[in-house]
């Protein structure tokens, strides 16, 4: 019940879409992805007053402080700063300074499926 489509062949619908070359499916395979920056160095504390971090629950997103009584982050991060906002942290829970969120609102136009507008304050 499969065919081939150019590189690719298509499989029943119980199945997954392969590649019919080594490199493709190397590159379709899933990555590991290193939490590492290359040439990177750690900030200091301080460094970046304006950078703030979710508290990590339920889930840990970032945001920039463009007021001192307001945040700007991504949309798909709603929900994630429910638990508080660490603020000027260079490690989670460390040397910044915590605050409750009042509110996250997302741009009204924004679209989960298709990232337009992904941005809240």
């Amino acid at each position: 019940d499969s065919h081939t489509t150019g590189s690719f062949t298509e499989l029943g619908s119980n199945e997954t879409l392969r590649a019919e070359s080594p490199a493709l499916d190397a590159l379709l395979a899933p990555q590991v992805i290193e939490s590492k920056i290359v040439g990177g160095e750690d900030a200091t504390a301080g460094q970046f007053p304006f950078y703030a971090s979710s508290s990590g629950r339920p889930s840990l997103c970032g945001a920039s402080l463009i007021r001192p009584d307001l945040l700007l982050s991504a949309a798909h991060c709603e929900g994630a700063f429910t638990g508080g906002v660490f603020i000027g942290s260079t490690r989670l829970g460390q040397n910044g300074v915590f605050r409750s969120v009042a509110a996250q609102i997302p741009h009204p136009l924004y679209n989960a499926r298709t990232i337009a507008y992904d941005y809240m304050i």
